[in-house]
């Protein structure tokens, strides 16, 4: 019995683990204007993997970002070659300005 007591137990950490380690669902409001092409690839390129407080947080040149970016991108984030430059232009100038969503329960 106490057996059995402490495998369910462990197995609930487990899951307790797995749920707190998923990305928060963020819905990030669509971008018109000048910056639309760049900040609508950033939302949902950065949103799925961690929040977007974390863009407007970091504080870097376009070499930095570009960095960053080539980083993201071999860890399998969603963009190409040809968007690399226009997105680390977009966050250069206006990541600290970056309007972030709330979060949507559930």
């Amino acid at each position: 019995m106490r057996k059995g007591f402490t495998i369910v137990a462990a197995f609930l950490f487990f899951i307790a683990l797995v749920i707190q380690a998923q990305p928060r669902n963020v819905v990030a409001p669509a971008v018109n204007g000048p910056d639309a092409v760049a900040a609508n690839l950033v939302n949902p390129v950065c949103a799925s993997c961690h929040s977007l407080d974390r863009v407007k947080n970091k504080t870097a040149g376009n070499a930095g970002w570009t960095a960053t970016i080539a980083r993201i991108k071999e860890k399998g984030a969603n963009l190409t070659d040809q968007q690399v430059p226009v997105v680390a232009d977009f966050l250069t100038r206006a990541a600290s300005t970056f309007t972030v969503a709330p979060e949507v329960a559930g």
